[in-house]
């Protein structure tokens, strides 16, 4: 299990890279605002899936994971599980 913290801007940045190992991922959005999410570096406020203010988010994937915010920056909390 991999624990970490991630501070989100306004411009594109990445959350977790690919990792064929990861089972699991659970990010919870701590800042006052939505953090969006999508994945590549192509993520965008208007494209990305909306993590609300507090929300929890689980995701079963190997995929990398890019976020976004409109403005400022926000802070997101990671948990990684790996098969391995």
């Amino acid at each position: 299990m991999r624990r970490s913290s991630h501070t989100i801007a306004a411009t594109a940045t990445q959350i977790f890279p690919f990792s064929n190992d990861r089972v699991e991922a659970i990010i919870q959005n701590t800042g006052a605002n939505p953090v969006f999410l999508g994945e590549d570096n192509g993520v965008t406020t208007g494209n990305g899936w909306p993590l609300a203010a507090g929300a929890v988010l689980v995701l079963n994937t190997s995929d990398a994971i890019w976020g976004i915010v409109a403005a400022a920056t926000e802070t997101l909390r990671i948990l990684e599980t790996y098969d391995k």
